[in-house]
């Protein structure tokens, strides 16, 4: 169990890449619109792919209030949801919980990186913390309950 903070860009990408490479099931991620941290890039796509081809079963939900910088700006990440779809799920949030404001990233029911607001690179990684993380869950499960499959993210053009 450890808990370390960060406060700079590569803080949070390395705590995030870290979670991503011990996660092996199951992986929830809230951000507002995900254009802070390391998740558009190459290395966070190869590590959520490989957990996806160790583990049939494994799942990744992605939260976001606005979807539109995944449309535009992550392509590898929109790749990867188009061909895992079955893995991969894409939910924008309900207007009603706009005003939450505080991205984080769930690995396997037991691991947490957070910023302490999404203006803001303060945040922490919890390793093995299960009980840091259950309010985090209970967020997340909030927030899903209400969201809808972001629109436009199929890629099929009719």
């Amino acid at each position: 169990m450890s808990t370390e903070a960060f406060d700079t860009n590569a803080g949070l990408e390395d705590a995030v890449l870290r979670l991503l490479a011990r996660c092996e099931h199951r992986l929830r991620i809230f951000d507002p619109d995900l254009t802070v941290g390391p998740m558009a890039d190459r290395r966070a796509t190869e590590c959520l792919e490989q957990m996806m081809h160790r583990s049939p079963k494994a799942e990744c939900t992605l939260l976001l209030h606005d979807t539109s910088h995944i449309a535009i700006a992550c392509p590898r990440l929109l790749d990867l949801y188009r061909r895992r779809g079955h893995q991969f799920r894409v939910l924008q949030t309900a207007a009603e919980h706009r005003q939450y404001l505080q991205p984080f990233v769930i690995g396997d029911r037991r691991d947490l990186a957070t910023r302490f607001h999404a203006d803001h690179l303060r945040g922490k990684l919890c390793l093995d913390e299960p009980i840091e993380l259950a309010g985090f869950e209970q967020r997340f499960e909030q927030l899903e309950e209400r969201a809808v499959p972001a629109a436009g993210l199929d890629g099929l053009c009719l």
